[in-house]
């Protein structure tokens, strides 16, 4: 699934992330904002997956009747 593979990309960038924080200091803004945007984005994403679900449920339901 495309969402598994964005996550997997962004525990990766992440993990270089603090890597690299390690050696700059500098880096642990970037390093915040980015882990602060990929929950927002795992939380928009959730909230799409379920909409997704109650609109499949509703035309599943209408061939019904």
């Amino acid at each position: 699934m495309i969402t598994d593979k964005i996550i997997n990309l962004e525990q990766t960038v992440i993990q270089r992330l603090r890597w690299a924080a390690g050696a700059n200091p500098l880096v642990q803004d970037v390093l915040i904002k980015f882990e602060k945007r990929q929950k927002e984005r795992t939380n928009e994403i959730d909230v799409c997956e379920e909409k997704q679900k109650e609109i499949f449920l509703l035309f599943k339901f209408e061939d019904l009747e």
